[in-house]
């Protein structure tokens, strides 16, 4: 289905129903012959008729051309729309006896995240056949097992899922006693949104010029051109060899880019591909680095009093992910620091949650320093990172 770029061009203002197009013809009709009268059912009526409906579709047709002609000049610029990826993860299979198993391709799986809010399902499929080989019974043996594949239905981003969380069987087959997540291969990208695809294309072609002289164009540039990146930030008169804290002198001549992938750093040869894309088009005499954004990983203790209609387990899980979800390298603004009062409004969006008492942070490494509560880098291009499993929340009911 084409983009909608009505904010753009639209025609598809002037399509016509086939009633109107008939009541048009006939009025225009009569302008020419003021006697004719067409009554239902004649071939006359039937004509028009047929006329109408064809008349509106080729209009209809014709005016949704602009749709379809923007999408085929980005495609030629070099900006194809970005239709996701699907998450994978390793399955463990349990047979149900020691005779073994076999497990077909596209075994139906289900994941329920049932402590969101409102809860979410996902479902896998597995892509190869597993054959669980069968073992000799000595009276505590336990059951045999084997892992495979299993690729999400959809694409989008998988949410954090523990290893050895149970899946439900929705494929019948009576040879399976249970299926467990091993591990996640791919968190899984979600599929670009019309108002995403076209900012993109926007910056893009805004970025378009015979060099770079500016950060904000090499960060349109690599946004738009490298589909693996999600996370870019350029800073001017920095060296990336040599001092990269915020207090350090400037350096003329030299910029540093630090870039993010999507869940995970980049390798090298991406890296190397931006590296060499964006020094063919900057102004001479610019010396340029690419380099790994800095992930600092923190704690966080939150005390919140809740409304007792909630169930504590519940707000706690969503405060959680909520945190994890804010305050992680994939969304996070680049910044020297962050700040505990940044965290209140995410936390007290959270259903439940009636205000929050206190925030206490604290560092698991050395790229930042807890200064007065607040988390302070002082490196450049750093970003902060809270995962759930390192959140403590206390929770007291309001009375």
């Amino acid at each position: 289905m084409p983009i909608d770029y009505s904010d753009y061009i639209d025609l598809t203002v002037f399509n016509e129903a086939p009633s109107d197009i008939y009541l048009e013809s006939l009025e225009y009709a009569r302008l020419l012959m003021p006697e004719l009268t067409i009554r239902q059912g004649t071939p006359e009526d039937a004509i028009l008729q047929a006329c109408a409906y064809i008349g509106s579709a080729n209009l209809s047709a014709i005016n949704s051309l602009p749709n379809r002609l923007m999408s085929g000049v980005l495609n030629l610029l070099g900006v194809p729309r970005n239709e996701g990826e699907f998450p994978l993860i390793e399955v463990e299979f349990t047979a149900a006896t020691h005779d073994g198993a076999v497990i077909e391709a596209g075994t139906l799986l289900r994941y329920d995240f049932n402590l969101l809010e409102p809860p979410i399902t996902v479902y896998f499929e597995t892509t190869e056949e597993l054959q669980i080989a069968a073992i000799t019974n000595t009276g505590n043996t336990p059951l045999p097992t084997g892992i495979v594949e299993a690729r999400g239905t959809e694409a989008l981003v998988l949410l954090p899922v523990d290893n050895g969380s149970l899946l439900a069987i929705e494929s019948t087959n009576a040879d399976i006693y249970t299926a467990t997540i091993d591990s996640t291969t791919e968190q899984g990208i979600e599929p670009e949104s019309d108002d995403e695809y076209l900012n993109r294309a926007s910056t893009y072609i805004g970025s378009l010029s015979s060099s770079f002289g500016k950060a904000s164009q090499i960060e349109a540039f690599i946004l738009s051109t490298f589909p693996a990146v999600s996370r870019v930030k350029v800073y001017d008169l920095t060296d990336h060899t040599g001092g990269l804290d915020f207090a350090d002198a400037a350096e003329p001549g030299h910029i540093t880019i630090f870039v993010y992938g999507r869940g995970a750093t980049l390798s090298s040869a991406v890296k190397y591909e931006i590296l060499t894309e964006v020094a063919d088009r900057a102004i001479a005499g610019l010396t340029i680095g690419v380099l790994d954004v800095v992930l600092a990983d923190l704690d966080a203790t939150i005390d919140a009093v809740y409304d007792p209609a909630f169930d504590p387990l519940i707000v706690e899980e969503n405060i959680k992910e909520a945190v994890d979800v804010a305050v992680n390298a994939s969304s996070y603004s680049f910044t020297d620091k962050l700040r505990r009062n940044s965290l209140i409004p995410v936390i007290s969006d959270v259903p439940g949650v009636l205000f929050v008492s206190s925030i206490t942070l604290s560092n698991n490494d050395a790229n930042s320093t807890i200064v007065s509560g607040e988390a302070e880098f002082a490196q450049k291009g750093t970003l902060p990172e809270i995962a759930s499993v390192n959140i403590t929340v206390n929770l007291t009911v309001n009375q």
